[in-house]
């Protein structure tokens, strides 16, 4: 990582004449990983036309699930994006696996917040960590 919060590494692809983005990217555990999670999002939806407001509930999303990472897994995590002509779709994968039933979801912070913006939201469990992602309704630019 950089000073200013880039990503470890980090992959873009699309397609001019689609709208179907898949891009991912890693970070340390720290407390300025969310920041540059968020903004890795978001530049790639800018790149991609994609709304502001579309921008600002993936960068929203974005930030809750990177801080949890960071904060309550206190690892590593990786981001991964995909966004199609309706959907962002944004996974937040760290080495911490942990019984989603045992996640506290609070209204307006958190993933109440982000269960309150997304459409549908979840968590995957596995050995090796545990993927936390949400999907959001966008608009497209065109």
């Amino acid at each position: 990582m950089t000073a200013r919060g880039a990503p470890t590494s980090s992959e873009v692809r699309g397609n001019d004449a689609e709208v179907d983005v898949e891009a991912s990217a890693r970070f340390p555990a720290d407390i300025e990983s969310p920041r540059a999670a968020r903004h890795f999002v978001s530049d790639v939806l800018r790149e991609r036309r994609f709304s502001r407001e579309a921008r600002d509930e993936a960068e929203l999303v974005t930030t809750e699930l990177t801080a949890n990472a960071v904060l309550h897994a206190e690892s590593a995590f990786s981001v991964s994006l995909h966004a199609g002509n309706e959907v962002v779709r944004i996974a937040v994968h760290d080495d911490l696996p942990t019984d989603p039933t045992l996640l506290v979801v609070r209204p307006r912070r958190g993933l109440g917040l982000v269960s309150a913006i997304s459409r549908e939201w979840g968590v995957d469990v596995t050995a090796g960590g545990k993927t936390v992602w949400a999907e959001i309704v966008v608009t497209h630019l065109g």
